[in-house]
C-alpha cells in the first residue's frame, strides 16, 4: 500500500512540475516568475523523494 501511495505522489508532484514548466516558459512578470519557479523546485524535490522512498 505504502509504495502504490509512493506512487501517486510521484506522478502528481511530476505533473504539477510539468505543468508550472509550462507556465512559467509564457510567464512575464518578475515576481510571479520567481514564485513559479520555487513551486518548480518543491515539485522537483518531492517527485525525486518519492522515488527514494519507494525503493
Amino acid at each position: 500500500m505504502k509504495k502504490i501511495f509512493q506512487f501517486v505522489k510521484y506522478h502528481w508532484h511530476r505533473f504539477q512540475f510539468n505543468k508550472t514548466r509550462l507556465i512559467i516558459s509564457d510567464c512575464t512578470d518578475e515576481v510571479l516568475r520567481s514564485k513559479l519557479q520555487m513551486k518548480i523546485d518543491y515539485h522537483e524535490r518531492s517527485a525525486l523523494l518519492s522515488i527514494v522512498k519507494r525503493g
